[in-house]
């Protein structure tokens, strides 16, 4: 992390989610970029304690609360969200949403969803109205943000070459840079104010 803030970077670290309270369903503490006091942050003061390491650089963007959040961890997040601004006013917090959008505009000021369209049954025009409903659900005036896909799906991996994608390939498998472009393309038609691109081995040269 300090070696990115030494080069210019921002940084968007991801947050678990406080633990649920009684008689809610308990979300999976993500946590992926964040650093041990985060990941096991069991009240709003630790929360605040932790995210303070970050805001000595002054470089974060904004705050992420994680991937595929559904209604069912509403209360969660809402309450998480409540202790960063407290510590942290003058960022937006975002996190990517599967369902309950309109109840995540309250707490969220950017709302983020994914569907990787890539090798399955669905065109390009189905994952630009996808892109779109989503959109609708969100409301008007919010910074509504995508993750495009770049990877491929550890299951064809597996039918197709017969090994794990964890595995250096020998010839490209995609997906491909115009199928990236095109991707980027439609997220951006479709009113997505922010792309995401996981820079994960399947960018790296073993996999070509």
């Amino acid at each position: 992390m300090e070696e990115a803030i030494r080069h210019g970077f921002w940084i968007v670290p991801t947050l678990p989610l406080l633990p649920a309270e009684d008689g809610e369903a308990t979300a999976r503490l993500t946590g992926r970029n964040a650093p041990g006091e985060l990941t096991s942050a069991k009240s709003p003061d630790q929360l605040a304690a932790g995210i303070s390491r970050f805001l000595s650089g002054d470089s974060v963007l904004f705050w992420d609360l994680g991937n595929g959040r559904a209604s069912e961890q509403l209360g969660q997040l809402t309450r998480t969200a409540k202790a960063i601004q407290k510590a942290d006013p003058n960022r937006p917090i975002g996190a990517d949403v599967w369902d309950g959008f309109q109840d995540y505009t309250q707490p969220l000021q950017m709302i983020g969803s994914h569907r990787f369209p890539l090798m399955t049954s669905l065109e390009l025009t189905g994952y630009r109205d996808w892109l779109q409903q989503r959109r609708y659900l969100a409301g008007d005036g919010k910074f509504t943000w995508t993750w495009i896909q770049t990877h491929v799906p550890e299951w064809e991996a597996k039918l197709l070459y017969d090994q794990s994608t964890d595995q250096a390939f020998k010839e490209p498998i995609g997906p491909q840079p115009e199928q990236i472009r095109l991707m980027t393309y439609l997220s951006l038609a479709s009113g997505c104010k922010g792309l995401g691109f996981w820079s994960d081995k399947f960018l790296a040269d073993s996999h070509t």
